[in-house]
């Protein structure tokens, strides 16, 4: 079971069709249907590279759990 999911990205966006273009980590089959049906393209990533990918730039945004995310300090590299 998974907890509630939030989209943490690096710059802002105002709806979810601002993901359309954004490379956004997924950790599942539905959240990777999710992104592509929003137009954006998901990126398949272990949850221990999640930081180092949005330092990098490699991803956009994530998606995970609401705990998880602020924990690993999501909350101060995405806005």
């Amino acid at each position: 079971v998974y907890p509630a999911q939030a989209l943490f990205c690096a710059k802002p966006i105002a709806s979810l069709a601002g993901v359309r273009g954004l490379r956004v980590r997924t950790s599942s089959v539905a959240q990777s249907d999710w992104i592509e049906a929003l137009g954006g393209r998901p990126v398949a990533t272990p949850f221990a590279e999640l930081v180092p990918n949005l330092r990098a730039g490699t991803v956009d945004c994530a998606i995970t759990g609401t705990m998880s995310g602020n924990t690993i300090g999501l909350h101060e590299l995405t806005t």
